[in-house]
C-alpha cells in the first residue's frame, strides 16, 4: 500500500503519518519519508508511506493508493501522485482525517488508543477520536 499523507506545517501530516508508520511496522515492512520545507513557517509538507514495498520510500507520480489531505491547496498540489482519482480523504485537523483513515483502513480503534496512550500529549486527544468516528 501507498499513501500520501499532506497538509501544511503545524497541521499534523507528520504526527498521522507516525502514527499509522508504527501501526503497521510490527507486521509489515514500513518505509517511511517526509519531505518538508523547514524554511517557511506553514509550508508544505508531504509525507511518504509505503507498507510492503520494495522499491525507494517515495512514491511515485501516478502511483498512490491514498491521498490523505488536511489542506484542500496540498491536496491539488499533490493529486498527481495518486492512480485513482477515488481515493481521497480529508480532514479538517488531524484527529478527524486520523479518524477517517483508520476508519477507511479497517484498523481497530484499541491499536490506535495503545500507540495515542505512549504520547503523553496525545493522551487527551482520545477522546476526541472516539467521537470524531473512530471505530
Amino acid at each position: 500500500m501507498k499513501l500520501l499523507i499532506c497538509g501544511i506545517g503545524g497541521q499534523g501530516a507528520i504526527f498521522l503519518t507516525s502514527i499509522l508508520a508504527e501501526y503497521y511496522n510490527p507486521k509489515n515492512k514500513v518505509q517511511y519519508y517526509k519531505i518538508y520545507d523547514e524554511g517557511q513557517k506553514n509550508g508544505s509538507v508531504s509525507c511518504h508511506l509505503k507498507i510492503n514495498e520494495e522499491d525507494s520510500p517515495l512514491i511515485d507520480l501516478k502511483s498512490a493508493d491514498i491521498l490523505a489531505s488536511l489542506d484542500s491547496e496540498e491536496t491539488k498540489r499533490n493529486i498527481k501522485y495518486l492512480k485513482d482519482k477515488n481515493k481521497i480523504i480529508e480532514g479538517k485537523n488531524n484527529m478527524e482525517l486520523l479518524a477517517k483513515l483508520i476508519n477507511f483502513l479497517r484498523i481497530p480503534m484499541d491499536d490506535i488508543k495503545i500507540i495515542l496512550s505512549t504520547k503523553p500529549k496525545f493522551k487527551e486527544n482520545m477522546e476526541k477520536l472516539k467521537w470524531l468516528g473512530g471505530n
